[in-house]
């Protein structure tokens, strides 16, 4: 059976607890910048679609008090831990497929972080972000995405997990690609290149990234137990 379009290898994010999450580069890149747009005297709205358990939200909520949180979650077990956080007991966690949910809500900041490589068709989930996006609100999207433009389905199967089900999530959709999907409804768009600095170690399951030094450059490669190379991006956009 071909499982097109939801991840079912969440054991990483099932398994780690918050303080964890607090080590990841990515994170406080994502967190830098949208931090530039928040100012403590205002009150925000801000959606994060695949919220997972709420690690990102449990980051920001930490360092603004001004702003108002709700998450999307497809997994009911992410779900449930998420609601059992006690720190995030205000925030309002709901179950819902990032293609096709409808808050009835508009929000001035949605995050979708390493969602849209889990879709074969990236128009339908940055289309949810637009509908519940304020006139001026700042759209992110984080992952990994092609700088040639080509556009790459991949298909896995994660052993480790003893599924027996071909997964998504390692798709690398072009930047040129997902800025024609933004460029109608978006004012401004901006790119910006995430580089790793630490180290990231090779972990027993298959499914977790890990670095390669090269040794003519200080940059490191980070590559999947599947042998793909993914270079990561945080896209930017402001709604018109």
């Amino acid at each position: 059976m071909i499982n097109k379009n939801i991840n079912k290898s969440i054991n990483s994010y099932l398994n780690s607890d918050y303080t964890k999450f607090k080590n990841y580069e990515r994170i406080h890149f994502i967190i830098n910048e949208i931090s530039k747009k928040i100012s403590k005297d205002k009150n925000y709205s801000f959606l994060d679609i695949g919220c997972s358990k709420g690690e990102f939200i449990f980051l920001l909520k930490e360092k603004f008090s001004n702003i108002n949180f709700t998450g999307i979650e497809y997994s009911s077990d992410l779900i449930k831990l998420a609601k059992d956080e006690v720190f995030l007991n205000d925030v309002n966690f709901i179950k819902g497929d990032a293609r096709n949910f409808n808050l009835n809500q508009k929000f001035d900041f949605v995050l979708m972080s390493g969602v849209l490589s889990i879709f074969d068709d990236i128009k339908t989930p940055i289309n949810r972000m637009f509908k519940h996006l304020n006139s001026d609100g700042v759209g992110y999207i984080f992952g990994a995405f092609n700088k040639d433009d080509i556009d790459v389905l991949v298909r896995y199967k994660n052993n480790f997990v003893k599924s027996e089900d071909w997964e998504s999530g390692w798709n690398l959709f072009s930047l040129n690609t997902v800025k024609k999907v933004l460029k109608n409804e978006s004012k401004k768009i901006e790119i910006l290149n995430f580089k790793i600095q630490n180290k990231l170690f090779k972990k027993s399951d298959p499914v977790s990234s890990y670095t390669l030094d090269i040794k003519s450059s200080k940059e490191k490669i980070i590559l999947t137990g599947g042998g793909i190379v993914r270079d990561f991006y945080l896209i930017k956009f402001v709604k018109k």
